[in-house]
C-alpha cells in the first residue's frame, strides 16, 4: 500500500520536472519571443546579419526543447521516469551546451575540443542506449559491436562523473547564496511589509482587470523557481543517470564476455582517454618562449631556432590568442575560492583546495601562462618572423574572432587584407590624352556587404613622374554634389582622418597620401552598412558610395600606365563587377586594373614650365648622348631579416650578376661594390670579405631588420669609406614594424633601396622616404635598374624618370608660365629637387614645398589630399595645420586593438539558467535593434 501511494507522487514529480520546464520554455519562446522577434531574427540569420556560427547555436537552442517535447509526448507519454532521463540526460545537457557556446565557450583548442567531443559522444551514446538497449542481446552486427558500446558506456560514466562533480562545485555555494539570501529576507523587517505589498499588488491588478499582468508575474516567478530547482538537481541527476546507464551495459557485457574482459576494456578506454587528453593539452607557448630566450650570437644557434620555426610560430600564436582559446589563465583563477568564501565562509585553505580541484577539472580551458602573454607574443613574433602577427597569422586570428561575438574594428587594418566586405560594383576609367601626357579619371562605386560601416584601403603604385591631381567622394553619380578635396600637410591630414575613423558616428572622409617614391595609399570611410532587416522591411535600399580619383601620367612608348595594386583591404571585385573604359563596357579581369591603356606610338617631345622661380625641363632620353656609369664605388647593405628566406634565389642571381659584371674584381673602371650585412638586435652587423660574397645567399636570415636600422648600421661599419651610392638590398620588408623616429645619419651620397624580385613595399616610413628624396636616391627592383639611374650626361649625373631627363634651374624671370597640362609634372619634380636642399625635420622649410603642392593641387611625400564634408572637420583640419607637428606622419602599422572576451574564471558569481535565458532574450533583442539605434 505504501508503494502504491508513493509511486503516483513520484510519477507526478517526473512529469512535473519535464512538463513544467518545457511548458514554461515553450510559452516564452513560441508565444512571447517568436511572434515579436522570430521572423526578423530568421531573416537576419539568412542574410548574415547574425554570424553563422552563432546562428547554428541559436537554431539548436530553439529546436532542442520542442523536439524533446515531441519525443516525450509521442513515445514516452506513459513513462515518467524515461521523461526525466530524457530531460536530465539529453535535453538539459544539450540546452546548457548551447548556452555555454553562446556566452562562454570560444575557439576550441585541441584539448577542449577533445573534452567537449567526448561529452557529445557520451550524450549520443546515452541517447542511443535508451532506445536500443544492450547491443549484445541482438544478433548480427549489433552483437559484434557490443565491445564498442561497452567502451562508449565507459566514457558515459566518465563524463557523467566529470560533469556532475564540476557542476556540484558551483551548486553548493549557489545553494548557500540562495538559502542565506532567503533566510536574511525572511528574518528582515521588510519581509512582512514586502509580502503585504505583493499581496496588495496582486489583488489590485485583479480588481482592475489586469489579469495578463498577474499571470506574467506568476509565470516568471514559477520560471525562476524551476530554474533554481533545475540547477540544484542537475549535478546529482546527471551523475545518477549516466553512471546507471554505463554500469548497466558493462554488467551485461561482463556477464556475456567475462568480468576480466569487461575490466580490461574499461581500464583501456579510460587510460586511452586520459593519455589523449594529456597529449592534446601540451600547450606550446612556454616552449616557444624558452626558444626565444636563447643566445643568438652564433650562426649555429640561429639556425637551430630557424629549424624550430613551426613550433615557435604555434606557441606564439597560442599565446597571442589565449583570451579567445581559453576561459582564463591558471594564474588568475579565483572564482570557486571567492564563491565558497562569500557563501559558506569556508577557511582560506579549504577554498584554495577547491579552487585547485576545479582548475584540475578545467585543464582544457585554462591557459598555462600570464594574462599579458598576448602582448609578449606579438612583440616576439615580429622580432623573429619580421612581420606583425596580425598580418602573418591573419586567417587564424580572424577565425578566433569569429568564434566569439567580438568583431574586428571598422578601420581597414592588416587583418582585412583580402577580406571581402565591400563590393566594387562599378569601375569607370576614362583616359583623356593630351600629346605626351594624359589625364586619367577613375570612378568607382562601392556597396558594403556587411552590417557594420567599413573602411576601404588601397595601396598602389604609379610611375615615378606621375602626379595625382584630385580625389572626390559622393553619394550619387551627380558630379556637382561631390565633396571636394583639400591639399594639407601630411601629418595634419592623417590626424584629422584618423580622428574621424575612430569616432562613433563617422562622417565621410577620404585620405590620399604618397608613401614612397612611387607608392600611394588611399583610404575612404565610412562605406555605409547594409540596412538591417527592420530597415529593409521599410523599403530602405543599400546605400552606394562613390569615389573619383584623377592623375596625370606621361606616355610610356605606346601605352598609358595605370595604377598597380600592392594591397587591398576590405574591398573586392568579382564577375558581377561592371567595368567601363572610356565609356565602353570592358571585360572583367581578376586584378584591380590592367597594366596599361593603349596610346599612340610617336617620338616624345620636350616639355618645359616656369614655376616658383625655377624653369623645369623634361627632355626625351632618345635625344641625349648618355653614358653608363663608370668608376663608381657602391656600398651594398644586405637585409638579413627572416622574410629574406623567400628571396634566396633572387639574391643568388643578383650576386652572380654583380660578380659577372666585375663589381667585385677590384677594378674601379667597371665600378666596385662593398658588401655589408645588417642584422637584428643581439647580432653584430659586419662587412663581408671578398671571398664571402658568393655565399651570401646562404646567410641564415633571422629576425627583423628595418631600412632605418640598415642605414644606421652601415654608418657604423663604413669607417668613413667614400661611396658614390649606398644600396639597401632588401625584399618587400615590413613597413608596419617601422618606428616613428625621424633621425638618421647624414649621407653625402644617394640612398637607394633595391627590392629583390621587384617586390616593392606598400609604403616607406617618412624618415627613409625623406632620406631617399633629399639624397637624390630612389627605389628599384634590381641592381641593373638602379645603375641605369646613375647614367651620366657629359660626365655629370642627371635625373632620369620615365623616359625623360629632368632638370630644374633657377630663373631671373619671376613670372610663372600659365598653368597647363605639364604644370603638375613640373611641380612634382620641383618639390623633389628642392627637397635635396631642405631640412625635412623643420616644418617651416617644408611649408615652402607644401605651398607649391597646394598651389598646383597635387599629392607629394609632404602634402596629402583629404576630403572633408562639414565645417567641424574643416575647423579640425585648420587647427591641425597650425601645429608644429603638421608634417609629422605616424607609421600606419595596421594593427587592431582587438576586444578581448572577459575572463570567466575571476571572482564572479555564476548565473542560474533562468538568468542565462533572460540574457539570451536580451541579446537577441539587441542584435535586432543595435544597428537601428546606431543610426
Amino acid at each position: 500500500m505504501r508503494w502504491k501511494t508513493v509511486k503516483p507522487l513520484l510519477n507526478l514529480v517526473h512529469y512535473s520536472i519535464f512538463g513544467l520546464w518545457n511548458l514554461c520554455f515553450l510559452v516564452v519562446l513560441y508565444l512571447m519571443w517568436l511572434p515579436e522577434f522570430g521572423v526578423e531574427t530568421i531573416q537576419a540569420i539568412a542574410s548574415g546579419e547574425i554570424q553563422r556560427e552563432f546562428a547554428i547555436t541559436l537554431i539548436g537552442f530553439l529546436a532542442i526543447p520542442p523536439i524533446c517535447t515531441a519525443i516525450a509526448y509521442t513515445k514516452l507519454l506513459k513513462q515518467p521516469l524515461a521523461q526525466t532521463r530524457l530531460f536530465f540526460g539529453i535535453e538539459a545537457p544539450l540546452f546548457v551546451l548551447c548556452l555555454l557556446r553562446f556566452f562562454v565557450l570560444r575557439e576550441l583548442n585541441p584539448a577542449s575540443f577533445w573534452l567537449l567531443g567526448s561529452l557529445l559522444v557520451a550524450i549520443a551514446t546515452f541517447s542511443v542506449t535508451q532506445i536500443t538497449g544492450y547491443w549484445g542481446d541482438r544478433d548480427g552486427l549489433p552483437r559484434r559491436l557490443a565491445p564498442l558500446q561497452a567502451a562508449a558506456q565507459t566514457l558515459v560514466i566518465l563524463m557523467g562523473v566529470y560533469v556532475g562533480v564540476l557542476l556540484m562545485l558551483y551548486v553548493v555555494p549557489v545553494a548557500g547564496f540562495v538559502l542565506t539570501g532567503l533566510a536574511d529576507w525572511i528574518t528582515s523587517e521588510y519581509f512582512w511589509t514586502g509580502l503585504g505589498e505583493s499581496w496588495q499588488w496582486f489583488w489590485a491588478n485583479l480588481a482592475q482587470g489586469s489579469l495578463d499582468t498577474v499571470l506574467q508575474g506568476l509565470f516568471f516567478t514559477a520560471l525562476f523557481g524551476l530554474s533554481v530547482v533545475f540547477f540544484l538537481a542537475m549535478p546529482m541527476s546527471f551523475i545518477l543517470f549516466y553512471v546507471d546507464s554505463g554500469r548497466g551495459i558493462l554488467r551485461k557485457f561482463a556477464a556475456q564476455r567475462g568480468r576480466k574482459t569487461a575490466m580490461i576494456l574499461a581500464v583501456a578506454t579510460l587510460t586511452a582517454w586520459i593519455a589523449i587528453a594529456g597529449g592534446l593539452n601540451r600547450q606550446p607557448q612556454n616552449r616557444a618562449f624558452a626558444f626565444l630566450e636563447r643566445d643568438i650570437s652564433s650562426p649555429q644557434a640561429r639556425q637551430a631556432l630557424l629549424e624550430n620555426a613551426p613550433a615557435i610560430r604555434a606557441g606564439l600564436l597560442n599565446a597571442y590568442l589565449h583570451p579567445y582559446r581559453y576561459l582564463g589563465t591558471n594564474q588568475d583563477t579565483s572564482n570557486i575560492e571567492w564563491l565558497y568564501q562569500q557563501s559558506l565562509r569556508v577557511p582560506d585553505g579549504v577554498a584554495q583546495t577547491l579552487q585547485e580541484f576545479q582548475d584540475l577539472l578545467l585543464f582544457a580551458f585554462l591557459y598555462n601562462g600570464d594574462r599579458n602573454d598576448n602582448d609578449r607574443a606579438s612583440e616576439l613574433y615580429a622580432q623573429f618572423f619580421d612581420t606583425p602577427i596580425q598580418k602573418g597569422e591573419q586567417a587564424a586570428i580572424l577565425n578566433s574572432l569569429k568564434s566569439t561575438t567580438m568583431l574586428d574594428a571598422a578601420n581597414a587594418g592588416v587583418l582585412n587584407i583580402g577580406e571581402e566586405k565591400v563590393h566594387l560594383e562599378r569601375q569607370d576609367l576614362t583616359i583623356t590624352p593630351a600629346g605626351d601626357w594624359a589625364e586619367v579619371e577613375l570612378h568607382e562605386v562601392y556597396v558594403n556587404q556587411t552590417f557594420e560601416v567599413e573602411e576601404i584601403f588601397y595601396s598602389f603604385s604609379l610611375p615615378e613622374s606621375a602626379v595625382i591631381t584630385g580625389i572626390w567622394l559622393g553619394e550619387t553619380e551627380n558630379l556637382s554634389d561631390r565633396y571636394p578635396f583639400q591639399v594639407s600637410p601630411r601629418g595634419a591630414a592623417q590626424a584629422v582622418y584618423t580622428s574621424q575613423v575612430q569616432r562613433e558616428r563617422p562622417i565621410d572622409p577620404a585620405l590620399l597620401e604618397q608613401v614612397g617614391p612611387r607608392n600611394y595609399r588611399l583610404r575612404a570611410f565610412p562605406i555605409p552598412a547594409q540596412p538591417d532587416q527592420w530597415e529593409r522591411n521599410n523599403g530602405i535600399e543599400p546605400a552606394k558610395f562613390h569615389l573619383w580619383l584623377t592623375y596625370r601620367t606621361l606616355r610610356s612608348a605606346n601605352s598609358w600606365p595605370l595604377p598597380q595594386l600592392s594591397e587591398a583591404r576590405n574591398v573586392f571585385w568579382d564577375d558581377t563587377t561592371t567595368r567601363f573604359r572610356n565609356g565602353e563596357a570592358a571585360p572583367n579581369i581578376p586584378t584591380w586594373f590592367e597594366a596599361q591603356g593603349s596610346a599612340p606610338d610617336s617620338p616624345l617631345q620636350p616639355q618645359t614650365a616656369t614655376l616658383a622661380g625655377y624653369t623645369i625641363t623634361a627632355e626625351p632620353l632618345a635625344d641625349l648622348p648618355l653614358r653608363e656609369p663608370q668608376g663608381k664605388r657602391l656600398a651594398i647593405v644586405l637585409d638579413s631579416s627572416y622574410s629574406m628566406n623567400e628571396q634566396r634565389q633572387e639574391l643568388a642571381k643578383t650576386v652572380q650578376w654583380i660578380e659577372k659584371h666585375g663589381l667585385t674584381d677590384g677594378d674601379l673602371a667597371n665600378n666596385e661594390a662593398d658588401f655589408y650585412v645588417a642584422t637584428t638586435a643581439g647580432i653584430d652587423p659586419y662587412a663581408v670579405p671578398r671571398d664571402g660574397i658568393s655565399s651570401l645567399d646562404r646567410t641564415p636570415f633571422y629576425g627583423t631588420v628595418q631600412l632605418k636600422t640598415m642605414v644606421r648600421q652601415f654608418a657604423q661599419l663604413r669607417d668613413n669609406a667614400p661611396y658614390d651610392a649606398v644600396i639597401l638590398l632588401s625584399d618587400r620588408g615590413s613597413y608596419e614594424l617601422a618606428d616613428d623616429s625621424d633621425r638618421l645619419p647624414a649621407l653625402e651620397m644617394p640612398l637607394w633601396t633595391v627590392h629583390l624580385g621587384n617586390h616593392y613595399p606598400a609604403a616607406y616610413d617618412d624618415a627613409i622616404l625623406a632620406a631617399i628624396q633629399t639624397s637624390g636616391g630612389g627605389a628599384a627592383g634590381s641592381i641593373p635598374e638602379m645603375l641605369y639611374h646613375m647614367t651620366e650626361l657629359s660626365g655629370q649625373p642627371i635625373t632620369l624618370a620615365d623616359g625623360y631627363r629632368w632638370e630644374a634651374t633657377p630663373t631671373d624671370n619671376p613670372t610663372a608660365t600659365p598653368p597647363d597640362g605639364f604644370t603638375p609634372f613640373a611641380a612634382r619634380f620641383l618639390i623633389h629637387h628642392l627637397s635635396r636642399e631642405t631640412d625635412t625635420t623643420e616644418p617651416e622649410q617644408l611649408d615652402q614645398l607644401h605651398a607649391i603642392a597646394k598651389e598646383t593641387a597635387i599629392v607629394t611625400p609632404y602634402s596629402s589630399m583629404i576630403v572633408l564634408v562639414n565645417d567641424e572637420q574643416r575647423n579640425m583640419l585648420k587647427e591641425a595645420e597650425q601645429g608644429e607637428d603638421r608634417f609629422n606622419r605616424t607609421v600606419e602599422d595596421g594593427s587592431e586593438d582587438l576586444q578581448e572576451p572577459p575572463s570567466v574564471m575571476g571572482n564572479t558569481t555564476v548565473p542560474e539558467p533562468g538568468t542565462w535565458f533572460a540574457a539570451l532574450i536580451i541579446t537577441l533583442v539587441i542584435i535586432r535593434q543595435r544597428r537601428h539605434f546606431a543610426r
